[in-house]
């Protein structure tokens, strides 16, 4: 069984090849099924010629022909689980070989004009599967070539000619295995250089760090997650210090060790989230989504320590200058020019610090802002109109209000996080069930809605990861759980679908 599972179990790399190969097969594949599955249901003049006696009882099993080549399109085109679309591509085409080894059953001399038929199967794994891993398409041409022979051991009154079956499939599924091969091989090979291509154009080759052509990619849409469900944002300006006496000292050779050897700390320091761009020259920018100012300042201290402590020979110890600001929803170019300021700042101030653009704004108390601790009440305008969507978000306040409630009674740990717990783990189902029910109602913003969900549930779970080590305070946890995730997005960002859903699902 395990090593049965392995055949599914992929790494996040080859989980990349694959979603790109599916995406660009999907329309092909769709249009081949669903040829093949009419094609295979109007074939029963076939069974009509060579049997008119027994044609009307296939005509259950052409019909099954024809109803199965909806199930593989249908997972390509609402699904995005490379499993949940691997299980319907078995599950089409080992329907249409059990019914029409049923038609062959039933029609007189069906085993031995059928024989042919087979060969058929062994096109599928080229026409309909090719979006698969090669693995299962190896694993479908076994099932494919040894099924019929299995069967027809099962029933040998049926006369199922091995010989002449073995004879004709069993060189064409070798060919098709190779086909297949092939086909995965040059695919992968035309996808690796257009990776290759696209980090050649978006990264710098010197550091691994990201470019600023790749800032003007994925700025747009950060910005967009920020003011969508009010996301803090914040950017680090970098800059070394006394690189051209480094260069002119100890060689430009030296000065790219020194370049390479703090982007890596500079990336061993801060989140898998945040985006370190090599802004030109020696100097730096760093991107941290769903980060405060006072947060950013952190990392910043934190960054500015570690490189301090970095030894790199020749040249020694280096130091680095830091502006950080925060997004206020002005321009990028202002949020830019806010941190490059605060550099200025440092700099001027005698290098290796860290100052902070909101120096020039009336003063903040420190730390991240934290939401009164008081009940979320249920509100009639709350209601979608959808039983199980109203009822979960209900059951949601209730556990929302248990947690801040623990939390106002300064209750013990293992109490509170028992109630976050119980809380994600509700977030976690709630998010399910309501991607279900948008898929069953056609939702034509379901992959938006889907990802807003990863989003918040991958922050939370870097926000966890971050305070077990000892990287963020509960404070900011909690601020975000509650606000962000369960009274902005679930009971505003929700009302989106709200004619969608209203009405949908009282026969539960």
């Amino acid at each position: 069984m395990t090593r049965f599972r392995s055949l599914f179990s992929i790494s996040s790399r080859e989980e990349a090849y694959l979603r790109a190969k599916r995406e660009a097969l999907a329309a092909f594949s769709i249009r081949m099924c669903l040829l093949m599955g009419g094609t295979g249901f109007l074939l029963w003049v076939w069974d009509w010629d060579l049997d008119p006696a027994e044609a009307w009882h296939t005509l259950y099993l052409r019909a099954v022909i024809l109803a199965a080549g909806f199930v593989y399109p249908a997972a390509l085109t609402y699904s995005r689980s490379l499993r949940m679309q691997a299980f319907a591509a078995f599950a089409t085409t080992l329907s249409w070989l059990g019914a029409f080894w049923g038609i062959l059953t039933w029609v007189k001399g069906g085993m031995v004009y059928g024989t042919g038929g087979f060969m058929l199967f062994q096109l599928m794994g080229i026409l309909v599967l090719q979006g698969l891993s090669f693995r299962l398409n190896l694993l479908y041409d076994i099932l494919i070539v040894f099924l019929p022979h299995l069967f027809g051991l099962m029933e040998p009154p049926l006369g199922f000619p091995h010989q002449a079956y073995a004879v004709l499939i069993w060189p064409t599924a070798a060919m098709t295995a190779f086909a297949q091969f092939s086909l995965d091989r040059g695919f992968r090979r035309q996808y690796e250089l257009g990776q290759a291509l696209e980090d050649a154009a978006f990264s710098d080759p010197l550091t691994g760090a990201w470019n600023r052509r790749y800032f003007g990619q994925v700025i747009p849409a950060e910005l967009a997650k920020c003011r969508r469900y009010g996301l803090p944002m914040a950017i680090l300006m970098m800059d070394i210090d006394h690189f051209k006496r480094v260069n002119d000292t100890f060689g430009h050779r030296a000065g790219d060790d020194v370049l390479r050897e703090l982007a890596e700390v500079m990336r061993s320091q801060s989140r898998i989230s945040d985006i370190l761009i090599r802004w030109g020259g020696e100097e730096f920018l760093m991107l941290l989504p769903a980060t405060t100012e006072a947060g950013a300042m952190e990392l910043a201290e934190k960054i500015r320590k570690a490189c301090e402590q970095t030894e790199i020979p020749p040249v020694g110890n280096v130091t680095l200058s830091f502006g950080v600001a925060e997004y206020l929803g002005e321009a990028t170019e202002a949020w830019i020019k806010r941190a490059d300021d605060a550099l200025y700042e440092a700099k001027a101030g005698g290098r290796n610090r860290v100052v902070s653009a909101g120096l020039h704004r009336p003063s903040q108390p420190e730390g991240p802002a934290i939401l009164p601790l008081v009940h979320l009440p249920w509100r009639d305008t709350y209601a979608l109109g959808h039983p199980v969507i109203d009822a979960q978000h209900k059951a949601m306040l209730n556990l929302s209000n248990d947690l801040l409630d623990l939390v106002a009674s300064e209750a013990g740990a293992p109490r509170i996080d028992a109630a976050m717990g119980a809380l994600l783990q509700h977030i976690r189902i709630h998010f399910s069930e309501e991607e279900r029910i948008l898929a069953g109602v056609g939702y034509p913003q379901l992959e938006v809605h889907q990802q807003a969900h990863r989003y918040l549930l991958e922050t939370t779970a870097q926000m966890q990861q971050n305070l077990h080590q000892g990287e963020t305070d509960f404070r900011s946890l909690l601020d975000f759980l509650i606000t962000r995730v369960v009274k902005e997005h679930l009971l505003q960002d929700d009302m989106a679908f709200k004619r969608w859903v209203s009405g949908q699902g009282t026969a539960r």
